[in-house]
Formats: structure tokens, sequence, C-alpha cells
């Protein structure tokens, strides 16, 4: 699902989602610039929405949180309330899995927590 740039759009993204899972996929990829060595990889959270009603849904319509917002909502924000559970990285959720992209990157031979004194 992509960014609704509508209230339109956001209603039927919502509409769609509300009371069910859907997967949040990211990939990412780390390439060596010296050995053109290549890892690619993508992180799968689950994320359940509760039941949603319309009132629900034209309320947080008008915050304007969802316009531009994949899948219609920012689980970081006022989103949040219509989140029922998550299976996996939060992180991921956001936009960017940090977790796996800090281990991949270990994995790489980059110095993660160099700076942090360890």
């Amino acid at each position: 699902m992509g960014k609704p740039h509508t209230g339109e759009e956001a209603r039927r993204m919502l509409t769609l989602l509300s009371g069910k899972a859907h997967s949040v996929i990211t990939g990412f990829t780390i390439m060596d610039t010296n050995t053109k060595k290549k890892l690619s990889k993508s992180v799968e959270t689950k994320v359940y929405l509760r039941k949603l009603t319309v009132s629900e849904i034209e309320a947080y319509i008008k915050t304007g949180e969802p316009l531009d917002k994949a899948g219609a909502y920012a689980i970081q924000g006022i989103g949040a309330i219509i989140v029922k559970k998550i299976e996996g990285d939060y992180f991921n959720v956001m936009g960017l899995p940090l977790c796996s992209l800090t281990e991949a990157l270990k994995n790489s031979g980059f110095r993660c927590f160099e700076k942090l004194g360890t």
C-alpha cells in the first residue's frame, strides 16, 4: 500500500485495513564500494489494526496524520491507538529496521559501536 494523498484515499485504506492484519516489508542493501560485495535483506513485521468505526476513521483523517503515510497511519503518532498489536520490529513499521540493519552492517565489517566505547 502506498501513501494516500487525499482524505478519500486514506478512508479507503483505513477501511480496508480495519480489523485485519497486514505485513510491512522493508528492504535494504549494503554495498562495499571497494569490493563491490553486496548484501540485501528484507524484514517483515505483521501489524494488526483494531476494528475501526466510520466515525473513528473520519476523526483520524481530520487530524491530517494519515495523509502521506504508507497505509494511511503513523504507528509513532496518533495512529498508535488504532494498532492492536505487532509481530516483529516496531522500527520496521516506522520505516527502517534498525536492529537488522545494524546486525547486517556489523556482519559486513562495519564498526557500529566504536564511538560508543564498546
